[in-house]
């Protein structure tokens, strides 16, 4: 059985529902990987950087094949692997993929990050792009959907109350997985 893989942030993994699934509510991935009769493989983690995102892709690449479905979404680019180690959001991340620092360290690493928001915008935009095109050039049905410039924002997907993580709400995985499955029949893909 060929496999939808996806890979992204909270959003994706589908925090603030995950815990909430049922047959009648689902998120994103399980709803396009069931409308394409695909196994879903949800690699998306809360709180991932888009190196995170990137090493994620990376270390899955000799699983995902010719004929695969593959739904790249990036992140805020001012996120890194470079995390706060008084936080714990992270421990669930595979090894070596992030990287616990000190606040002081932390809050001037960030600083200067969020000083280069829109170069690495352009960088990480860059790096995905091209990661869909030479999965598209070798058979994987590859997918890259952007989040910063108000990709998702603009398009008002319905999201949980801010008191409940702001994610999407089951509604809006629905919306979204409505909008993929959109622009799959658009690239003919189908």
């Amino acid at each position: 059985m060929k496999k939808a893989w996806f890979f992204g942030d909270s959003f994706i993994h589908g925090t603030g529902c995950r815990d909430k699934i049922d047959d009648k509510n689902k998120i994103v991935s399980q709803i396009v990987s069931e409308k394409l009769n695909l196994e879903e493989i949800n690699l998306s983690c809360m709180g991932y950087s888009n190196e995170n995102i990137i090493f994620s892709i990376i270390t899955n690449l000799e699983n995902i094949e010719k004929g695969d479905y593959v739904f790249m979404f990036d992140t805020y680019s001012v996120r890194s692997p470079f995390v706060r180690d008084t936080l714990s959001f992270y421990k669930g991340w595979p090894s070596g993929s992030y990287f616990p620092m000190p606040n002081e360290e932390w809050d001037s690493f960030h600083s200067a990050r969020t000083d280069l928001t829109n170069n690495l915008l352009n960088y990480y935009q860059t790096i995905f792009n091209h990661f869909n095109s030479h999965l598209n050039k070798l058979g994987v049905n590859s997918f890259y959907y952007p989040s910063e410039n108000n990709f998702w924002h603009k398009h008002k997907f319905e999201l949980q109350p801010q008191s409940e993580g702001g994610h999407w709400s089951f509604k809006g995985h629905q919306q979204v997985a409505s909008f993929i499955l959109n622009s799959i029949l658009k690239s003919k893909i189908i």
